[in-house]
């Protein structure tokens, strides 16, 4: 890649102003629920693509849809859902979009003229386990067979303490 910006002297003008070209080359602005409630437009694995999805996995991808709706509403009103009252206002404080974003794909925005999607696959029913996340294949495995609260807490607690520790914390 290098090699390539550097046939066009593009390399020494990023080097020269970086912010500049920042701005050219990232998304403007923090990222907001909506923005990530585009981004995780759930594309099924292929083995679930033949539409052979039980009813908890339907429902987890229901409990997914909501969570990001909530929290869409939650911080469009600046503060917890009034309709649900689900998400507090201190997670939207604390960048809560990024570090879903980034605990899911790693990334810290989302890249500007490229589709980024979100595979979903399932965790095993019955266990406790919160979601998983696979950066390089930006997948993330859900809990199944759980209600939208226990979901939602699952949910919550990984993305926080998943980010735990990275060099972004």
């Amino acid at each position: 890649m290098k090699t390539g910006l550097k046939t066009l002297n593009l390399l020494d003008m990023i080097q020269s102003d970086p912010e500049y070209f920042r701005t050219l080359l990232t998304p403007s602005g923090k990222l907001t629920c909506e923005d990530l409630y585009k981004v995780f437009v759930p594309t099924l694995n292929e083995q679930l693509q033949d539409g052979s999805l039980s009813e908890k996995e339907r429902e987890s991808l229901q409990h997914m849809e909501r969570f990001l709706e909530e929290l869409t509403v939650a911080q469009n009103e600046g503060g917890d859902s009034s309709e649900s009252n689900t998400i507090p206002s201190e997670m939207l404080m604390k960048d809560f979009p990024e570090k879903m974003l980034h605990f899911t794909t790693s990334l810290l925005n989302i890249p500007c003229h490229m589709g980024l999607v979100v595979t979903v696959e399932f965790l095993e029913e019955g266990t406790d386990d919160l979601p998983e996340s696979s950066t390089c294949g930006n997948t993330l495995r859900i809990p199944t067979g759980v209600a939208y609260n226990e979901f939602r807490k699952r949910l919550v607690t990984a993305v926080t303490f998943g980010y735990v520790g990275t060099d972004q914390s």
